[in-house]
């Protein structure tokens, strides 16, 4: 896997090794579609100029780039250099509960709530009640 040193050269490099054998010229026609063969090439050029302003690409242009050539060297140039590891994998996914322990979870909750409501109503009782034990009448 080559090393790039920013995503406009993985990018590029995707076209350039496209696994379709389209020209530079073809995939900027793909890209760019309503435009003549000349301003799509064009306009690709700009796209991968890091010193270029007037054209950006997104998430969406990106996945065409890699629909178009096959290739997904961006991802590695975006996991490198966030130096992902994958051997830490493992260390990254979220610890799963089956589902019997969410049960179980969940219904200590629900019984410590029900001690808490009976808590409650008990006091609800003590404060209707007038001084002596006698309900008050509503």
């Amino acid at each position: 896997m080559p090393h790039f040193d920013d995503p406009f050269q993985a990018i590029r490099y995707m076209i350039d090794a496209n696994l379709y054998g389209l020209s530079f010229k073809e995939i900027a026609c793909l890209i760019f579609p309503t435009c003549s063969v000349r301003t799509a090439e064009n306009k690709l050029n700009r796209a991968l100029n890091p010193d270029n302003h007037d054209i950006h690409y997104d998430v969406e242009w990106v996945e065409l780039v890699m629909e178009i050539t096959g290739r997904e060297d961006i991802l590695h140039y975006w996991l490198e250099k966030r130096v992902y590891d994958p051997n830490r994998l493992h260390e990254i996914r979220r610890p799963t509960k089956d589902q019997r322990v969410l049960l179980e979870e969940i219904s200590a909750k629900l019984d410590a709530r029900e001690q808490e409501n009976k808590v409650i109503r008990e006091q609800l009782k003590l404060a209707l009640q007038e001084p002596g034990g006698k309900a008050r009448r509503r």
